[in-house]
């Protein structure tokens, strides 16, 4: 790549890129080259075995026992920082196809370019993600609480001051800018002034971050769907609830069509040289396994059961809830 460029988190770039570009408004895309120039395809990236292995592994590794980190990091794939971008790059996609004659084939923007045709289908692909994220953060608030009535649910979802946004990646912490700043304008008026200090103020906003996100989490559906939390509805609940199960079910699948190419005919080039096509195909099961009894396949179907299970779950419960 030609620096200064700036990639949107969890994307592959392919080829030689010899343009300045800023893709950073969009999470999970390809950027390739196409006739010489950067080619941005938003969102593809959010259904690849790929990504789904990174989300999981990462966690996996970070072995630390001392419950005193020095790294303060978040392992979250769709975190306030990458829906914060998700939401942003929508919204450019759905202005450029409304402002994009019909005739023109490709878009320019910040050094790439993006196929016109594709601008419609890929906005398609981060509303699949956000309404995940926007289901997902509702059960994760209402895990590990008891409430009978929808005055003790109300509660529940209440939310203090909402100013958590816009959100910063800073080394692996997310945080709200507006901590940020405060803690930069310590530091300019002597208010910190050690490095023991300045550590225990980055560990405040990180044990905050649910609160931080929570409140800002509130504040997206109030902009982007129409929905309070003070005086959220059983129907607007439960469609939530229902919209996480089908966008979350319909992206594992999306993730285990991908990984049936790990197994297609093309994997299995070089394999059992020596014979037909059966030789060849025996060759590769015992090198790589067959599609059915790959773990990670295995565990993404035990997944899809899990959402199925859990929403069915949350909606009989709410559904009780409400008719108190």
């Amino acid at each position: 790549m030609l620096w200064p460029a700036q990639v949107g988190a969890f994307s592959v770039i392919m080829g030689k890129h010899g343009s300045n570009f800023d893709s950073s408004e969009f999470p999970f895309s390809y950027l390739t080259i196409e006739d010489d120039k950067t080619t941005l395809t938003p969102a593809m990236n959010l259904f690849t075995v790929g990504t789904k292995r990174d989300t999981d592994k990462w966690p996996k590794r970070d072995r630390r026992k001392d419950p005193d980190k020095l790294d303060l990091i978040s392992f979250e794939l769709f975190s306030s920082y990458i829906v914060e971008k998700m939401i942003r790059g929508s919204e450019i996609l759905q202005k450029l196809y409304e402002e994009t004659p019909r005739k023109q084939k490709y878009i320019k923007y910040k050094g790439m370019v993006i196929l016109r045709l594709l601008l419609k289908t890929c906005r398609k692909y981060y509303q699949l993600a956000l309404k995940k994220y926007y289901g997902g953060q509702l059960l994760k608030r209402l895990k590990g609480y008891s409430f009978k009535d929808t005055a003790a649910l109300q509660n529940i979802l209440k939310t203090g001051k909402r100013d958590a946004g816009p959100w910063l990646d800073i080394a692996g912490l997310l945080a709200p800018k507006s901590a940020v700043q405060a803690i930069v304008d310590d530091l300019k008026n002597g208010r910190v002034d050690s490095v023991k200090q300045l550590r225990h103020r980055f560990k405040v906003v990180y044990d905050r971050h649910d609160e931080y996100a929570w409140s800002w989490y509130t504040q997206i559906l109030e902009d982007e769907l129409g929905i309070r939390v003070d005086e959220v509805t059983e129907e607007r609940l439960l469609q939530l609830i229902k919209d996480w199960k089908s966008s979350s079910l319909k992206l594992n699948n999306m993730i285990l069509k991908d990984a049936e190419k790990e197994f297609d005919q093309n994997s299995r080039i070089g394999f059992g040289i020596d014979g037909d096509e059966e030789v060849q195909l025996a060759d590769f099961s015992v090198v790589r396994g067959t599609y059915e009894g790959n773990s990670f396949v295995k565990s993404l179907q035990a997944e899809n059961e899990a959402i199925e299970r859990k929403a069915d779950e949350w909606i009989e419960r709410l559904e009780e809830v409400f008719a108190v």
